[in-house]
């Protein structure tokens, strides 16, 4: 039988904890339970969240998994908003990375060499920066193997975002009460619709759109996932004493990439969609698999066959044309044109070629994996490089390399930045509490300051 997956129960660096209020707290205990109940629901409800609660996977030894229901929304400060007060019901620790898996869900066939390359370098990458992970939630393609690679992972945080009418199971689930758990059956014999994935520890269900239509409402939940009030190590380390001006700076943002995994015409509007910088957004790296097919495979066609002689625009349609004639277009384009199809992948290739302008390593958005190749055939280094352009500052970069106890990775990181902010203090006082002489070497090689560490944080009291 496999092993229970382990999940936090306590609030590991809860980004918020509202409260109780007076009223709550001067009743009984049964009085206090129906209150607090009560509460959480209204806080829900403002939040436009019209239905939550648990589910728990029959014939399985699974954890229940928290879901939620909400509408398509479309202004970003709604779904900070409710993300925010789902990540306080949930009590859902801070995201210091995020992972978003997108790809397959029909069709998908890795062979075994590839499965296990990808499942390794996702859970080396996960364990290592203990990374909340998204993805589409159901049982089926990548979203399936995303949780079977990670369902033995400690307080690990697995989202599943899904188009709520398309799923099996949302009929049951729309007439149920608030904050119930929820028996959530398989399904039987001749159902269309996929199941929702029991390896999965959080599910937001969108109502009102298909597949497909969640897109846009899950972009802004991974965004709203990612924002990360200033650390207070982060702000003394820009200079060597902290200053009244920190407190109003503006708030850091947790690293994000996007690892693509086949997929159809989705895929490639998700990975358009990850790398145009609009309405407040910003660019985020995309890593794609190539040997896994599908989109990943056509869109590393279009970004390496164009050049300066070959124009974004005749590399997209002839990538287009090629993926229309080795596959049915019925049924994986459906009422799509070859022509709409090569506008998207020019869209594409064009946007491969800028380079990210909020991220401190000033690098271009798209890598790629490649079991076959000696460079790059590390999924999890890949990965790790690639959440390190999407940080927002060099400082950002080199501590979180430093937490993550990669001396590698910490020393390119180092080498690839202009100039270092601080005296590596922090970094190496990280090192030192971990006792990591590796890591105390890279940093001393690029001269971090022993005479500015602090005594009483590594000893743990004032001295």
């Amino acid at each position: 039988m496999p092993s229970r997956r382990k999940v936090s129960q306590a609030p590991v660096l809860a980004r918020s904890s509202s409260p109780e209020p007076r009223d709550i707290q001067k009743q009984g205990t049964r009085g206090r339970i129906d209150a607090r109940a009560a509460h959480t629901i209204a806080k829900l409800q403002k939040a436009g969240i019209s239905n939550a609660g648990s589910l728990a996977f029959k014939n399985t030894d699974k954890k229940p998994a928290k879901f939620a229901k909400m509408p398509d929304m479309k202004k970003k400060e709604d779904v900070d908003e409710a993300i925010d007060v789902l990540t306080d019901v949930w009590k859902l620790p801070r995201a210091s990375v995020l992972i978003s898996v997108t790809g397959g869900a029909q069709a998908f066939n890795l062979d075994k060499r590839l499965t296990a390359s990808f499942q390794r370098g996702l859970k080396a990458a996960v364990r290592t920066t203990k990374a909340c992970v998204v993805t589409g939630g159901t049982k089926c393609g990548c979203m399936e193997l995303v949780g079977k690679t990670l369902e033995d992972e400690e307080h690990l945080v697995l989202l599943g975002v899904s188009p709520f009418n398309e799923v099996h199971g949302s009929a049951q689930l729309d007439g149920s009460k608030y904050l119930n758990i929820h028996d959530y059956h398989a399904r039987q014999k001749g159902e269309t619709k996929p199941a929702l994935d029991p390896n999965h520890t959080h599910h937001i269900l969108v109502s009102g759109v298909g597949f497909g239509g969640e897109i846009d409402t899950r972009n802004l939940i991974e965004e709203a996932i990612c924002r990360e009030p200033v650390d207070q190590d982060e702000a003394e380390a820009e200079g060597d004493e902290p200053h009244a001006s920190h407190a109003h700076k503006p708030a850091l943002v947790s690293p994000m990439v996007m690892l693509v995994v086949g997929g159809g015409y989705g895929t490639v509007k998700t990975v358009l969609a990850a790398l145009q910088a609009k309405g407040g957004s910003t660019a985020c790296p995309v890593v794609l698999v190539p040997e896994a097919k599908g989109a990943g495979y056509y869109i590393h066609e279009a970004v390496h066959l164009s050049d300066e002689r070959h124009t974004a625009q005749r590399v997209g349609a002839e990538v287009a044309a090629q993926w229309f004639k080795e596959c049915d277009p019925a049924r994986e384009f459906g009422k799509l044109t070859q022509e709409q199809l090569g506008e998207a992948l020019a869209d594409i290739v064009r946007l491969s070629k800028v380079k990210l302008a909020h991220s401190a390593n000033q690098d271009v958005p798209i890598k790629f994996f490649h079991t076959a190749r000696d460079d790059n055939n590390n999924l999890r280094d890949v990965l790790l490089n690639a959440i390190l352009d999407d940080c927002r500052t060099t400082n950002q970069a080199i501590r979180l390399a430093v937490e993550w106890g990669d001396a590698t990775i910490t020393r390119k990181q180092l080498q690839e930045s202009s100039e270092v902010g601080n005296s590596l203090r922090v970094e190496l006082e990280t090192a030192l509490l971990a006792a990591d002489y590796e890591l105390i070497k890279v940093l001393t090689d690029f001269k971090a300051d022993p005479g500015k560490v602090r005594l009483n944080r590594l000893v743990g009291y004032d001295l």
